[in-house]
């Protein structure tokens, strides 16, 4: 078992961003604060996953 597919089975029910998905990935490049608004958006005390972070490092301070 994969990271990812680790990760999907321990929190099922997680907010899931995959930044290996290039629709993904181009909408939060070019526009980080959508990160935000997104994540105002999900139920208090819900994981959130970004996988491949490391792609973007221009959300760090969004995520801050």
């Amino acid at each position: 078992m994969g990271k990812t597919s680790l990760i999907k089975a321990v929190y099922p029910d997680a907010q899931y961003f995959d930044l290996l998905d290039e629709a993904t990935y181009r909408e939060l490049l070019a526009a980080p604060e959508r990160m935000e608004a997104r994540l105002r958006d999900r139920v208090r005390n819900q994981w959130v996953v970004i996988d491949e972070v490391q792609r973007a490092p221009d959300l760090f301070p969004v995520l801050r």
